[in-house]
């Protein structure tokens, strides 16, 4: 049995790693880019989404600013009471995707479990003058770092 053994360690000890294909690098190096793109376009995102309900609660409040020709803008005493056009109706948040990604080594040298998870929420407004209302549906990723200890 030990000479089984000492036979596959010196097969093993001749045995050489194959020098890795400029195909697979390339390979790689592109992936890295396309990551690197997801992950601004990502950032980007989230950029646009404030932009969007800004400019929503501008259109919003536009509408309930018509004034009658009577009615001063000058004067806060005649001025209309603006109430919100639309409010907040319901708010959920749903886990649609959890996926683990395996372990990895972190900066300082412990491991650690990486997981993803995507989230849907879903926030809807009402309008109670008019009984219109509009549903906004915003996707969301989450990245976790949970530590693992090993024994």
């Amino acid at each position: 049995m030990d000479e089984e053994i000492l036979e596959l360690e010196q097969e093993l000890a001749r045995l050489r790693p194959r020098a890795v294909s400029m195909r697979l690098v390339g390979a790689v190096e592109k992936r890295m880019k396309t990551a690197r793109t997801e992950r601004v376009s990502r950032k980007l995102w989230w950029l646009a989404l404030p932009v969007a309900a800004a400019v929503g609660a501008v259109l919003l409040g536009l509408e309930n600013r018509s004034v009658s020709p009577r009615q001063s803008l000058t004067s806060p005493a005649t001025a209309p009471k603006i109430a919100p056009a639309f409010n907040l109706v319901s708010a959920e948040t749903i886990l649609v995707n959890s996926r683990d990604e395996g372990l990895v080594t972190l900066a300082d040298g412990t491991t650690a479990r990486r997981l993803r998870e995507t989230y849907l929420a879903t926030l809807v407004w009402k309008n109670p003058r008019t009984a219109a209302s509009f549903k906004w549906t915003v996707p969301r990723q989450e990245f976790r770092v949970q530590p693992v200890y090993l024994q």
